[in-house]
């Protein structure tokens, strides 16, 4: 299971949508604030300006104000270096009334690009200026350090939002944040105490799963794998490009084993390893019912004895969540690719998960991953399939619809299927998760207009 964490940017009396037409009705900034520049009284040393007249703070705010709404316009379009470098410029004119403001979206910009210390600086910096009193800074710094595996700081933070009484939907987060910290600490910790880093030699990762007994595979003698994928049409939100992504990600894995693993689709289930289901329900895929949602999908497989050093695979279920289960909001073609690789994995015996949080495998969803595998996710599967032999060609993932909505068929060169293994011991259910887009403050970015200065 892969968890993402939405941050939550500062707020204030106007909403950032309307930021551009108040804009517009304030003067042009451009002159007067050179001239702000040029008479200002004094510059001390640390670049912060220091006894203004009223109107040189006035026009000072004014500059600040209409750079945050380009601020805005620059994250719209995923600018976010662009829109970082300005925030810097402005974090220099601190103390002013925008310094909350400020700092707080520099943290953002700053954890967005994959920086989590310089991004909880600048949080920490805002909640100077806002006196503690609003509740984003200490959830986005929790955030932060989750990300960073630093699981004891993300969970005094997280504590000192609790400590604040926030809203129950907030609350319920933080305690599933706490729950989820938990886990993980105890996880690294029994690695440690193993002498395992997760930074071994070699690139990979496949010690770090070992040390939890977390690293299966499948038998050479169900290769090609059958996949079988539910006509989901049906459900809310489902489109059917996910198919087409999902079966992408079967040919990105086969590629990462070296041609190792390959898979055939097939048209019923009593023919499957691997049963696929989209569904826009998020209790289908809840792992700790009761506690805040945050699964974005659901891998679970089924082990029956060893193959060689390795849990044996018998069958496989992958659960995908079609929207984000705290907003309903629906999934983009990039974020539906991180969930199927990462679910993909889990099914084909990565069952823990990666302590490098720029992994696809890592468990949680992060700023510093794309939707693609690193070095570290296909070094780890090729090691664990790597006394296989290989087919002469991967899996294609051409998808051609048929009556029934999802059916088609890969076509690659498969190698001769061994007679089935000896009878095995009973099957071992071994639930895998992935919770993408999970602990999600708003996103409400707001600015209160500068007040004409008072003659």
């Amino acid at each position: 299971m892969h968890r993402q964490l939405k941050l939550a940017p500062p707020k204030s009396p106007f909403i950032l949508g309307s930021v551009m037409a108040l804009a517009l009705t304030l003067p042009a900034v451009s002159q007067p604030y050179q001239n702000y520049q040029q008479n200002q009284p004094s510059m001390p040393a640390n670049g912060i300006p220091a006894n203004l007249t009223p109107q040189q703070k006035y026009l000072r705010d004014v500059f600040i104000f209409k750079k945050l709404g380009l601020v805005d316009e620059l994250e719209k379009q995923g600018k976010r270096v662009q829109a970082r470098a300005i925030l810097e410029e402005l974090a220099t004119l601190d103390p002013n009334p925008y310094s909350a403001d400020v700092h707080g979206l520099l943290g953002l910009a700053c954890y967005k690009l994959g920086n989590n210390p310089e991004a909880i600086k600048h949080y920490q910096i805002s909640l100077q200026y806002e006196k503690g009193k609003k509740l984003d800074g200490y959830w986005n710094i929790a955030l932060a350090y989750m990300t960073m595996s630093d699981y004891e700081n993300a969970t005094l933070w997280c504590k000192k939002l609790l400590a604040k009484n926030p809203p129950s939907d907030l609350r319920r987060q933080a305690e599933r944040f706490l729950n989820e910290a938990d886990e993980e600490r105890n996880i690294r910790q029994d690695a440690l105490n193993q002498g395992i880093t997760g930074a071994e030699p070699g690139g990979d990762y496949l010690a770090f799963l070992q040390s939890t007994k977390e690293a299966n595979r499948w038998p050479q003698a169900k290769m090609p794998l059958k996949v079988f994928i539910e006509d989901d049409r049906h459900v809310p939100g489902f489109r059917k490009e996910f198919v087409s992504i999902f079966l992408n990600c079967l040919e990105v894995w086969t590629k990462a084993s070296g041609n190792r693993i390959t898979f055939q689709l097939v048209s019923g289930l009593d023919q499957a390893d691997i049963h696929v289901i989209y569904t826009a329900n998020v209790d289908d895929i809840a792992r700790k019912p009761g506690m805040a949602p945050l699964e974005q999908g659901l891998a679970t497989i089924a082990t029956r004895g060893f193959d060689g050093p390795y849990g044996a695979i018998e069958e496989a279920k992958i659960q995908l969540l079609v929207h984000k289960p705290s907003s309903n909001k629906g999934l983009t073609d990039d974020e539906m690719k991180g969930v199927s690789l990462h679910e993909i994995g889990h099914a084909l015996g990565l069952s823990g998960h990666s302590p490098n949080d720029a992994d696809i495998m890592h468990f949680m969803m992060s700023f510093r991953q794309l939707p693609a595998l690193t070095r570290r996710d296909k070094l780890t599967i090729s090691r664990i399939y790597q006394d296989m032999p290989a087919t002469s060609q991967t899996a294609s993932s051409n998808y051609q619809p048929s009556d029934m909505g999802v059916a088609g068929h890969l076509q690659p060169q498969f190698t001769p299927q061994q007679p089935p293994a000896p009878e095995q011991p009973q099957l071992q259910q071994q639930p895998q998760y992935q919770q993408s887009n999970q602990f999600q403050p708003s996103q409400q970015y707001q600015y209160q207009q500068p007040n004409q200065y008072q003659h």
